[in-house]
């Protein structure tokens, strides 16, 4: 008598554990179908040996829209020229020539840019428009020449310089902008972001 509750349990336990098996198995064919038909395709995640680090705001920001010969052998890229709310954010790259990381040497001449000749051309009306100015009647550029607070100083040396500059937005219906800066030339008909 034992035996036969003993052998009922088992064949009840063994059902069970089959019903749940084939109830998994019916779930994970139902996920394959749905992510197939949607055109997903999972794979499990395998744990980096060493963390990826974490990318720098001038890593995220390295294609060119446009590029300039610049001061002193260096390339200016244009960046990003972008509006958010009624300001138009632009974003250069000053990099240096091969010539100036050539054996360790130094590049020893720095640029300055005079603000109030940086300006963004609205396409669309022709409207020149130049750099802002915060509540304190400070420029809205970067980096600033500590003894020239109305120049953007380009330091020398090997590595590339980000510079920005901030105007007001252009008008609704411009698509492109062209910016001018001193001693780079004219980047014309540069895509804005919105």
């Amino acid at each position: 008598m034992r035996n036969a509750k003993w052998i009922a349990m088992v064949t009840c336990g063994l059902a069970l554990t089959s019903c749940s098996v084939a109830q998994k198995n019916e779930e994970q064919a139902a996920s394959s179908a749905n992510e197939e038909t949607a055109g997903v395709t999972r794979q499990e995640a395998t744990p980096s040996p060493t963390p990826t680090p974490t990318p720098t705001p001038t890593q995220l920001t390295t294609v060119a829209i446009q590029s300039q010969p610049g001061p002193e052998g260096r390339s200016v890229d244009l960046l990003r020229a972008s509006v958010a709310g009624d300001v138009l954010s632009v974003v250069l790259s000053y990099r240096a020539g091969p010539g100036n990381r050539s054996n360790g040497r130094r590049w020893h001449n720095s640029s300055q840019i005079k603000i109030d000749e940086v300006s963004a051309i609205d396409d669309a009306t022709s409207q020149r428009l130049g750099v802002l100015k915060d509540d304190r009647g400070q420029w809205m550029a970067a980096p600033l020449a500590s003894d020239e607070p109305d120049e953007v100083k380009i330091e020398a040396g090997d590595e590339d310089v980000q510079a920005w500059f901030k105007f007001p937005a252009p008008s609704a219906g411009a698509k492109t902008v062209s910016i001018n800066i001193p001693g780079a030339g004219s980047f014309d008909a540069v895509p804005v972001a919105r």
